[in-house]
Order: structure tokens, then sequence, then C-alpha cells
């Protein structure tokens, strides 16, 4: 997901995972649970990463991408 702030800044979170991916920059956001709606797992991730809960989700607006991470074959 995007999160922008009033100056339209966006959030990055800083990840320090190990090989393959190893340390990286991304948006906040990850999976849905079984049922649950795009934004309904937005605000769920949001939380999740952030400890925000007052966070308005606006509509989808972006668009849907999977990326698999790590070396090549």
């Amino acid at each position: 997901m995007i999160v922008l702030d009033p100056g339209d800044r966006v959030l990055l979170m800083r990840y320090d995972d190990p090989a393959p991916n190893g340390p990286h920059w991304s948006t906040p956001g990850g999976g849905l649970n079984r049922g649950e709606s795009y934004h309904e797992g937005a605000a769920r991730e949001l939380a999740e990463e952030t400890g925000w809960t007052d966070v308005r989700v606006g509509a989808e607006q972006v668009f849907e991408q999977e990326i698999v991470m790590g070396y090549g074959p």
C-alpha cells in the first residue's frame, strides 16, 4: 500500500532481512487473510507494521503486483 502524509511524502519501511533479500526499503503491506478484503488487509497490515490504528484507508487506486525477491536460478 502507499501511505502518504499531509505533505504527500511516501512512507517507506526499512527491512534488514537475511540473504537472499538482504536489507531493503519497501512500502508497508503484506498478504490477505482468508476472507479479508483489500481494505481490511491494508488496515490490518498497517497496524501490524506501524502500530497506527487511526489512519483512514482509502479506496484502491494504484495497482496490484507480485514480486518474488531473491537471486536468480
